[in-house]
């Protein structure tokens, strides 16, 4: 089975702001981990090309994660930067086809 998740969100920043906070892993992991939630970030290599892997941990220990005990573990990679629109991005979150990229 597989399984698509899409988010969108309206910031009152400039493209700049938003395109930094994209660089940094520790801006990422202040703005990125949902309500509930705060983020590890393992590897974070912010390039085109590069790649990431993190995990959104409950702060609530007795909700169980969907890839470890209390933590939703993935990766991705930086398929292309665009300045004037922010970023974009590929992840994947699929816990059975999960590798940890080669950084």
């Amino acid at each position: 089975m597989s399984r698509t998740d899409a988010a969108s969100r309206v910031i009152r920043a400039s493209a700049q702001k938003i395109y930094s906070a994209h660089l940094d892993p520790q801006a990422v992991a202040k703005w990125r981990p949902p309500q509930g939630m705060r983020a590890e970030i393992y590897n974070f290599d912010a390039r085109e090309g590069g790649g990431y892997r993190m995990a959104f941990v409950y702060e609530d220990a007795s909700v169980p994660g969907k890839t470890s005990a209390h933590a939703d573990v993935f990766g991705g990679r930086f398929v292309d930067w665009c300045r004037e629109s922010a970023s974009s991005s590929a992840s994947n979150s699929n816990p059975t086809t999960l590798r940890s990229p080669a950084l």
